[in-house]
């Protein structure tokens, strides 16, 4: 598809239904900017829901069928994994990743109303070390892009007994994305001594399609211009 239409840069990832029988494919996301994951089809056949990261986050969308109206369902700074339903459709289950704590599990109705968390793993071991804070940011690229990251703290950060070294890291990929979620080396660096730079710079999924491949042909060149801006 790439070479028959000449583009400049890769294809969507969309979401699509088609009938058993006769009738073409109706893309669901054909105007969402963003890239959807598995779907699941709710029990009145009038919705696809399915998860997308969006910027650092993930959560939980649901899109009206035949409609394509996307709603997003949770919320919040985290990431959502390890999604289930339940069989009538009415409840999910998901782990909650955040940056100073490992995940648990939570459940909520699959609207994201009435969260609760019903496990708390790791309590022994959190009680036992400081996790570093990390803080997200937002700023301009060289050429003025906006680009999202995230800087993690040096235990017991004190701006006064500065400076502190830094170590930056890259996702990989390209089309991925650094985001909310427990990094163990992140933490370890910053236990010891090191703030921790996180970037999604252009390339990184979660920004829409123009943003995801503005590297094509550059790669290394407007990618390093976010991690040395930032």
């Amino acid at each position: 598809m790439v070479i028959q239409q000449k583009l400049n840069h890769g294809g969507p990832r969309d979401l699509f239904v088609r009938p058993l029988g006769s009738g073409g494919p109706v893309n669901l996301t054909a105007q969402w900017d963003l890239e959807p994951g598995d779907s699941r089809w709710s029990s009145d056949g009038r919705f696809l829901y399915f998860t997308a990261g969006i910027g650092g986050e993930s959560h939980l969308f649901r899109v009206s069928v035949p409609g394509g109206q996307i709603a997003q369902l949770t919320k919040g700074p985290r990431r959502i994994g390890g999604l289930t339903y339940d069989k009538a459709m009415t409840k999910i289950a998901y782990t909650v990743a955040v940056h100073d704590a490992p995940p648990d599990v939570y459940v909520a109705n699959i609207d994201g109303s009435g969260e609760r968390r019903l496990t708390d793993v790791h309590k022994d071991t959190v009680a036992e070390i400081a996790l570093s804070k990390a803080e997200r940011l937002r700023w301009p690229s060289y050429d003025g892009t906006q680009i999202e990251g995230w800087l993690t703290f040096p235990h017991n950060y004190d701006p006064k007994r500065g400076p502190y070294p830094l170590i930056v890291t890259s996702h990989g990929g390209p089309h991925s994305a650094t985001g909310y979620g427990f990094d163990f080396k992140d933490q370890y660096f910053a236990a010891n001594g090191y703030f921790v730079f996180d970037t999604n710079f252009r390339s990184s999924t979660g920004y829409g399609e123009k943003f995801k491949w503005a590297t094509w042909g550059a790669w290394g060149d407007k990618d390093g211009q976010e991690v040395m801006s930032g």
